[in-house]
């Protein structure tokens, strides 16, 4: 056998064998996705404070930067500008969290006090509107909701429940005060992040200047600045869209007269963040809280619902996202179960741009990497061709 030809066998195997390893790193992958996840979400724990600060000092980067090149643009000293602008950010953030708290704590308040003062009146009323479905009065089901629903029945069965998981319930308190100081905790190394925001980047920009050529620096920063173009686009589109839907889903249950308009309307807003399933919850959300209530606006509620989120998945999303976003529906469903099953909520938060970042590295990059090979190999056929045609 030819040296030449061992060499081809040589090359083919190799391409064969990685071929063949990367199917298997694949399968193995999607067989524990479960266990993948697991370990990314305890390593995620640890880091879970100084992970939320650089999310934050993410979110409200282009806040600081906007104040830093208007209100103290004509500040000579630039590193006493750029404080003063976080300072001016930190003060407006707090007064918006200020301003939500206060407008739905009394909002959270009236809700429970009334319907611990109209508890029966309300049972009352659901036991009638669901007697009143002809599914479940023509059933048994209507016996055992009746029994269910009777005075006293749900509140005592409330009560079990809580003696039954009491632990659960604990844990559950304790948890959500921890989450509450990884917030506080990530708050604070967020404007330290934010401080350090120009050093940091230049020890980073510095390292990969020296560890790569200067091709792929050239090609790392314009990745970086195209990924970071993706994600800020998204987190604006994303708040704008949450805005409207909650906007216009307030006007809605003011002009129709349902109660607690402005909690169930934040709700809504707060939800439809997160993508496909935020909605469903949201819903759900606001038509028990109304059942609760007044249960004839929870028919009109759940249609204004579909109408609205169908409107903003086909009309207000497509706008505001354009062309940067512009991801195939299948894709980011995709996304969002591999990236939820990996990361929970988080991942299905960070779905759609993830989505946009792998459809972007494979058209722009990848899809391109393959037309200059096939051009190259072209090249050199033609080039074998010639110089046998002198020969």
């Amino acid at each position: 056998m030819k040296l030449q030809e061992f060499k081809q066998i040589d090359k083919k195997w190799k391409e064969y064998a990685l071929a063949g390893c990367v199917i298997v790193l694949f399968y193995v992958v999607l067989t524990h996705l479960g266990l993948i996840g697991s370990g990314i979400a305890g390593f995620f724990k640890v880091l879970k404070p100084i992970v939320l600060g650089f999310v934050f000092a993410y979110i409200v980067n282009p806040i600081a930067v906007f104040f830093n090149k208007t209100i103290f643009k004509g500040v000579k000293k630039e590193k006493a500008a750029w404080i003063l602008s976080i300072i001016l950010t930190v003060i407006v953030v707090l007064l918006i969290i200020t301003v939500l708290v206060a407008s739905l704590i009394p909002q959270v308040v009236d809700s429970v006090q009334t319907l611990a003062d109209n508890y029966l009146v309300y049972l009352a009323r659901l036991r009638d509107f669901i007697a009143n479905i002809p599914v479940i009065s023509s059933t048994g089901l209507s016996k055992i909701l009746d029994d269910f629903l009777a005075d006293g029945g749900l509140a005592v069965k409330i009560g079990d429940f809580l003696k039954a998981n009491s632990k659960v319930v604990i844990e559950k308190t304790t948890s959500f005060g921890g989450a509450a100081m990884n917030g506080v905790i990530g708050g604070i190394i967020a404007i330290y992040f934010l401080v350090a925001k120009k050093n940091i980047q230049g020890a980073f920009a510095h390292f990969f200047s020296l560890a790569l050529s200067a091709m792929d620096f050239e090609r790392l920063s314009m990745l970086m600045t195209k990924f970071n173009a993706i994600f800020s686009k998204y987190i604006v589109c994303e708040l704008i869209d949450s805005a409207i839907v909650m906007i216009l889903n307030y006007i809605f249950m003011l002009v129709c007269g349902m109660p607690n308009a402005i909690f169930v309307s934040v709700v809504i807003g707060v939800t439809n963040l997160a993508p496909t399933f935020g909605p469903i919850v949201g819903a759900a959300m606001g038509a028990f809280i109304l059942l609760l209530v007044k249960p004839t606006s929870v028919l009109a509620f759940l249609i204004f619902t579909v109408v609205l989120q169908t409107l903003d998945g086909y009309v207000i999303k497509p706008k505001l996202f354009g062309d940067a976003l512009n991801v195939p529906g299948v894709i980011i469903l995709m996304s969002i179960i591999v990236f939820g099953k990996l990361m929970g909520v988080t991942g299905m938060l960070l779905s759609i741009p993830f989505a946009a970042i792998i459809v972007y590295i494979y058209s722009e990059i990848f899809m391109q990497w393959l037309e200059l090979k096939r051009e190259l190999k072209q090249y050199k056929k033609d080039l074998a061709k010639e110089e046998q045609s002198k020969e």
